[in-house]
């Protein structure tokens, strides 16, 4: 009930029939357990004005929903679940199962345990407080709470004064519970997560106590004494121009102690942490990391990260790698794309690539697609041409309209990075490396598509890219290889080494040979993944040893090696997993509010342990990518929340200069994204953000999946409008349809009518359904459907309109004949609507109306009109669209 009315089986969700049922559902859900009356049923349900027939209505829907909720029940089976009584209907269920209801009571429940805890207004800790695992515990709990809210409570249901009612006690609810987390938060010493969502909190409820108290604490403990009096004096000052009021005693104990500097504000549930101490090099629980063996080992270029273990075992995989390099070096143009599972040995190969490269004067540029949401489309492509020497080629020049967002100008980004690179090598044969393709964004797997199919002879390039065997590649990873097969690319699948080589690799890691049947065992029972060898090779090294175990994904012994590190080191690489695989130190520091050599000394048992290393140009890597994995794994979602919170603010506070405009709207999306329901706020805003970026560089199918986050997170937003959720759904619409996932286009303009509807705005109704047709080179709806909904709201809209000619009164005729097309019986309505619908587009004489009028009438005719008159439409339309200078919409007649 905490938005759309929907249902949970044993199976998943249950599709539910329109909307009608769903608020009689609703209706019902209002007082689960309890009768409800037929006539009150029909006041829930219709308002003020009931349909003539109302009751028999009811009693149809209450059948409809009965089979959708009990799909076995047998033939004249009495109901168990929505049954009838003497006295009306009831919705045969516990109570708890009603979302609403179990929200309620565990906000209420959190709400009294967490008490305790305001007076780090005033006092700060004392025996009342619970402990620092209970209050985590209970901050979890309240943001799973939180997540359950998907929009509008009750959302199906009108403004009944019981139903608005209700509403408001479950908002002040919500309210409080998010005061509640915060309030935890800051005593878990989480302050600039709670001031990111205070200040939002703050914004809309100016007047509320409790949320100021708190913004106004964690101003104070994040160093900011000044602004947290200024913030408090601007609330009494406003509480007594609005209701002539003086703050409540909570407010005004917080005043006294910040002007007192009072020591208690800066006391809360600190953890107990380790001391931070260097290990000794023999120390027994840091594994030796052995010397390479002088056979196969190669010294990668600088700024080239140095794997842990040794290459062994791939001999092969290494010629075919340096005849394409040798054949490239001739202007023979060739490609290599190695697969294999994680820890197979791909970025190994890769790094031998480019020392062979070095030696034979081939100039070599590395880009890793990144598993982080946070980077932007074409990110590999900057790395490359930073490895070339070369600047970016410059792109067409931005557009300021979105329909200019189209696939030309994308092609025409594509080709300038393609001839760029062949450009580059005119000077110096060049070997780009692409490694983690199957992280790659669409943008990025197209243009390299582009750069392969257009390579020809005499073209001094090599491409080398890298991806995981499984899943099987889709969409445009799928183009990529079938791009590289055609021009002739080599593939090398890496799988597990043999015996022998696997002895030689843990013997690198060990420093001594290792026992032949042990590492048998451990090559059988791990497939020989060289990644899996080696940490079971350092697990054998630690103080405990190997007991046995043989985990069933690397994580397991990651999450060992990590249990060994003290709780400091543990928590900044809890940090730096949530920040990337790779980032600054300086970066770490600031979002931990740590000093430089405090991040060093937290770290190094982590180096020397071989989970994190710095690269030679400073930046702080994770050994793999399973690695960090492993890490964020061992951390509770809420604290893994907390921190891309803390991230978040951080990156928020970063001096806008010091990041590309679209690097930093795609990791502020990731990071609030990433932060649980409390930030909500601010996660909707910067994936929208995100997505206007991604719309720029023509990454539509990135976009779409922005703005669906956006969408998401904008439902778990307590203040979240109408205005804003209808703007939101028509960008997502647009990016949706121009990334070919039709069937999300359709159900975001259904939305935006409903609620353009809901705020009685005609003209809204009819920007939002006109994106049905706008796109769409047949019928928007699937075959035999009719959207009961909709068609609802475009008849309830144009009964409500005056029979002048207008803009919006003729794409709601023409929508709804759209609609109409495989009602049954409907074909004299649907030719009415298409004559007067095209008839008030001639009238009013603009173009581009007349031209998309004729075409929805041609789609809505299709079936019942005549050739001729179909052909007209189109002819009609044709003219218009050159007219108006329209090339899509000519296009598309």
């Amino acid at each position: 009930m905490l938005g759309s009315t929907g249902v949970e089986g044993p199976q998943g969700a249950v599709p539910l029939p329109a909307r009608k049922p769903r608020s009689i559902l609703a209706a019902l859900a209002l007082t689960p357990g309890g009768t409800v009356s037929a006539d009150r049923l029909v006041d829930l349900v219709w308002g003020g004005g009931p349909p003539a027939g109302a009751h028999g209505t009811l009693h149809a829907y209450l059948s409809g929903l009965r089979r959708v909720l009990e799909p076995d029940l047998a033939p004249r089976a009495r109901p168990t679940v929505l049954v009838t009584t003497d006295d009306g209907y009831r919705l045969d269920l516990d109570p708890a199962h009603v979302d609403a209801v179990a929200f309620s009571r565990e906000g209420r429940a959190r709400h009294g345990a967490l008490a305790p805890l305001w007076s780090q207004l005033s006092t700060g800790p004392d025996d009342s407080w619970p402990s620092r695992e209970e209050v985590a515990a209970h901050v979890e709990a309240l943001e799973e709470a939180l997540r359950t809210w998907t929009g509008t409570a009750y959302a199906d249901l009108g403004d009944h004064p019981d139903v608005l009612a209700d509403r408001a006690a479950l908002d002040e609810l919500r309210a409080t519970a998010q005061e509640d987390t915060a309030l935890g938060l800051l005593a878990l010493g989480e302050h600039a997560a709670v001031l990111a969502a205070t200040e939002q909190a703050g914004g809309r409820n100016p007047l509320r106590e409790r949320t100021r108290s708190l913004q106004a604490l964690a101003l104070v403990r994040t160093g900011r004494q000044v602004e947290a009096l200024e913030l408090l004096r601007g609330y009494r000052e406003l509480l007594s121009d609005e209701l002539g009021l003086d703050p409540g005693p909570e407010v005004r104990a917080l005043e006294e102690a910040v002007l007192r500097q009072s020591p208690s504000l800066g006391a809360w549930l600190r953890p107990e942490t380790a001391s931070v101490l260097p290990a000794s090099d023999d120390d027994p629980a840091v594994p030796a990391r052995g010397p390479h063996p002088a056979s196969g080992a190669v010294t990668p270029p600088s700024g080239t990260p140095a794997s842990s273990w040794a290459m062994v075992g791939r001999e092969a995989e290494r010629s075919v790698v340096t005849e394409v390099l040798g054949a490239a070096a001739t202007g023979a143009p060739g490609a290599v794309l190695v697969v294999g599972d994680p820890g197979t040995g791909k970025t190994r190969l890769v790094e031998d690539a480019l020392a062979t490269a070095a030696a034979v004067g081939v100039v070599a540029a590395v880009g890793r697609c990144s598993q982080d949401d946070g980077a932007p489309p074409l990110w590999p492509w900057y790395a490359l041409f930073d490895g070339l020497g070369i600047d970016r080629p410059a792109e067409p020049e931005r557009p300021t309209d979105a329909a200019d967002l189209g696939p030309e100008r994308a092609f025409a980004v594509q080709d300038a990075l393609a001839r760029a690179v062949r450009d580059r090598a005119r000077d110096q044969p060049v070997l780009l490396v692409v490694e983690d393709l199957h992280w790659a964004d669409t943008r990025t797997l197209r243009a390299l598509t582009h750069l392969v199919s257009t390579l020809g002879a005499g073209d001094r390039v090599a491409l080398l890219a890298t991806r995981r065997a499984r899943p099987q590649p889709t969409g445009a990873l799928a183009d990529l290889g079938v791009a590289l097969a055609r021009h002739g690319a080599r593939t090398i699948e890496l799988g597990g080494l043999g015996a022998a080589d696997a002895r030689a690799l843990v013997a690198s890691v060990s420093g001594a040979d290792a026992n032949p049947d042990r590492v048998d065992d451990w090559r059988t029972r791990t497939g020989g993944n060289p990644f899996f060898l080696v940490e079971l090779a350092r697990l054998a090294a630690t103080t405990e040893g190997w007991r046995g175990e043989v985990p069933e994904s690397v994580q397991t012994v990651v999450a060992r090696r990590l249990a060994d590190l003290p709780d400091a080191t543990r928590e900044v690489l809890l940090v730096s997993a949530a920040l990337g695989r790779e980032h600054s130190p300086l970066l770490l520091a600031h979002v931990g509010g740590w000093g430089p050599d405090e991040v060093t000394d937290r770290l190094e048992p982590a180096q020397e342990a071989g989970i994190v290393h710095q690269r030679d140009d400073g930046r702080l890597v994770f050994e793999h990518a399973l690695t960090r994995d492993a890490v964020i794994a061992a951390a509770s979602p809420a604290r893994v929340a907390r921190v891309h919170a803390r991230i978040a603010h951080a990156l928020d506070t970063v001096p806008r200069g010091s990041l590309a405009p679209a690097e930093r709207a795609f990791d502020l999306a990731h990071h609030w994204l990433a932060a649980g329901p409390v930030h909500a706020p601010q996660a909707w805003r910067a994936a929208a953000a995100a997505a206007t970026e991604a719309r720029r560089d023509f990454a539509n199918v990135e976009a779409a999946e922005l703005y669906r986050q956006a969408l998401d997170a904008h439902a778990l937003d307590p203040a979240g409008t109408r205005e804003e959720r209808y703007e939101l759904l028509l960008s997502f619409s647009e990016a949706a349809a121009w990334a070919a996932r039709w069937r999300p286009v359709v159900e975001a303009v259904v939305e935006a009518v409903a609620l353009a509807r809901a705020d009685d705005d005609p003209e809204r109704v009819a920007r939002a359904v006109v994106e049905l047709t706008r796109f769409s080179v047949w019928l928007p709806q699937e075959h035999e459907e009719v959207d009961d909904d909709l068609v609802e709201d475009l008849r309830a809209v144009l009964r409500g309109l005056d029979h002048h000619d207008s803009r919006v009164r003729c794409v709601l005729m023409l929508a709804l004949a759209v609609q109409l097309y495989y009602r049954r019986g409907a074909e004299p309505e649907v030719e009415a609507l298409v004559d007067e619908g095209t008839a008030v587009a001639r009238r009013l004489g603009d173009p581009a109306l007349r031209g998309w009028a004729a075409r929805a009438g041609w789609l809505a005719l299709w079936r019942s009109a005549t050739l001729e008159r179909r052909h007209a439409l189109a002819v009609e339309e044709l003219a218009a669209a050159r007219e108006s200078g329209d090339e899509a919409a000519e296009a598309l007649g």
